[in-house]
């Protein structure tokens, strides 16, 4: 709209770009609508720890369980506890 207002003409390799970024934000954007519904019912819930740490918080979110992977522990000293009372830790490797 500011094109016009501006008295630009966009060409048809304009619209062309246009175009295609506004199809690609919308298969964006149902894929990411669709990973936040595989959270689950309550996706701030944290019932369940997995180490070592791997970074895998957002893969393991799409569970909908409520597991997490935020404790850097390698299985030395004494066994961590949970950010959250009633947690489970899930030694994974």
């Amino acid at each position: 709209n500011d094109a016009w207002a501006k008295e630009v003409e966009p060409d048809v390799e304009c619209y062309s770009h246009v175009i295609r970024a506004c199809r690609e934000a919308k298969d964006q954007s149902t894929k990411l609508l669709q990973e936040l519904r595989n959270w689950g019912p309550a996706p701030t819930a944290k019932r369940f720890h997995t180490t070592p740490m791997l970074k895998w918080t957002r893969e393991m979110k799409q569970y909908g369980c409520g597991v997490r992977n935020e404790i850097d522990w390698q299985g030395d000293g004494a066994i961590p506890h949970c950010s959250v009372a009633g947690s489970w830790l899930l030694p994974s490797q």
